[in-house]
């Protein structure tokens, strides 16, 4: 499958070629300067270092150039998605984001390399096979383990009362919020593993699922993971309306099921009139 790094002119210049404005997810102030002369500078750069690449070729027709089509594949991808995936981790002080971009037959991992190269940020595009490999990059960024006794718990709640449990742990009360969480159905084994993992996760972050029709976002799917030695736990919405919310305890085999799922019926195509 096709791989390719891209320093962020190299990037903003294929974008660029691709007609997208912007791209979801990305860090669109250093793709695209405000000021029109630092832009077009930084378009330049990009196109050179493309043609030093050979990424961009010149054309058998005068004046005309040949973009790398594998490439120019990806980037329109990342130009107009059908859904995208935006992951983001936090584990001990550093932060890491990945975005996961669906079409009905293409699908492309980008990540921002510039934690790991502040001065000379890299965009990485991967294209992935099917929607079960990005399900599987999902797991490892989640941190769910491969197999837990407590998976499958869940209790469902309102968006208040789950927020009212999470300051109390915040606040430094677990012990007011541990009966809150049994009360609603928990048991207490799996209620303790709840409140430490939101207490003091060792990963948490959020899965946002973001589905689009042309340049525009029709829905927005969020769920919040919190992991520490145990399971992981996953706060969601079920339904886009109301606001009713689940917490449960995934492992790897119940979060690639639920995730598979979900994505399986938001990116198979649209039934043709």
């Amino acid at each position: 499958m096709r791989q390719e790094t891209l320093t962020t002119a190299e990037y903003a210049w294929m974008l660029e070629m691709a007609g997208a404005p912007f791209a979801f997810g990305a860090d669109n102030a250093s793709l695209f300067p405000e000021a029109e002369a630092s832009r077009e500078r930084q378009l330049q750069s990009g196109l050179d270092a493309l043609r030093a690449r050979q990424l961009v070729t010149p054309d058998e027709q005068p004046d005309c150039e040949r973009l790398d089509m594998a490439l120019a594949r990806l980037v329109d991808v990342v130009a107009r998605p059908r859904l995208a995936i935006v992951t983001e981790r936090r584990e001990g002080g550093a932060r890491k984001r990945i975005v996961h971009y669906l079409t009905h037959d293409t699908l492309v991992e980008y990540a921002d390399l510039g934690e790991d190269a502040p001065d000379a940020r890299r965009h990485d595009l991967r294209a992935l096979p099917d929607v079960p490999a990005i399900v599987l990059a999902l797991l490892v960024l989640a941190g769910a383990p491969e197999r837990h006794e407590i998976a499958g718990a869940r209790i469902a709640m309102n968006e208040p009362v789950f927020a009212k449990c999470k300051q109390l742990i915040d606040d430094g009360s677990p012990d007011k919020a541990r009966p809150a969480l049994t009360k609603l159905g928990l048991q207490s084994d799996a209620a303790q593993s709840a409140v430490d993992a939101i207490a003091a996760p060792e990963q948490a972050g959020t899965i946002s699922i973001v589905e689009f029709q042309g340049p525009d976002i029709v829905d927005t799917r969020v769920m919040a993971f919190f992991a520490k030695g145990g399971p992981t736990w996953l706060a969601r919405k079920p339904a886009a309306e109301g606001n009713e919310l689940e917490l449960l305890a995934v492992d790897r085999p119940t979060m690639w099921t639920l995730l598979l799922e979900s994505l399986r019926s938001l990116a198979e195509p649209e039934p043709q009139a």
